[in-house]
């Protein structure tokens, strides 16, 4: 009984300090949202060319500029907008806008999950 206890105490303290030491920093949470945002800019362009009757070629012409746009314009945007709350354990990751500071992310393990409502935080 007592090595179960100790056992299942060793796996707690095991995971604390696992998640303690991975806990992924801002740089992560704003490279993530980046990547997010580019997909959601992608996918946003090719819905609108397909609306529009355009073809492949126009939207691959839409993710270079996109991808370019993105690069020099919103990556500073982002950086600005974009921080984290380190909970030791974990983080989250907020989007201040409209004066607003919204949970859009979880950072756990080294790895940062955004959830699918960045999109309409941004409409």
């Amino acid at each position: 009984m007592k090595s179960k206890k100790l056992l299942i105490g060793l796996t707690i303290l095991l995971l604390i300090v696992l998640a303690f030491s991975t806990n992924p920093p801002v740089e992560k949470h704003r490279a993530e949202v980046k990547n997010k945002f580019g997909t959601i800019l992608q996918k946003s362009i090719a819905k609108n060319i397909d609306k529009n009757g355009g073809d492949k070629q126009g939207l691959s012409i839409g993710s270079t500029f996109s991808s370019m746009f993105g690069n020099i314009i919103l990556n500073p945007l982002i950086d600005s907008y974009i921080s984290d709350d380190n909970y030791l354990l974990f983080s989250v990751t907020r989007l201040k806008w409209n004066e607003k500071l919204n949970v859009i992310g979880i950072g756990v393990f080294g790895k940062v999950y955004i959830t699918n409502n960045l999109g309409p935080k941004l409409e």
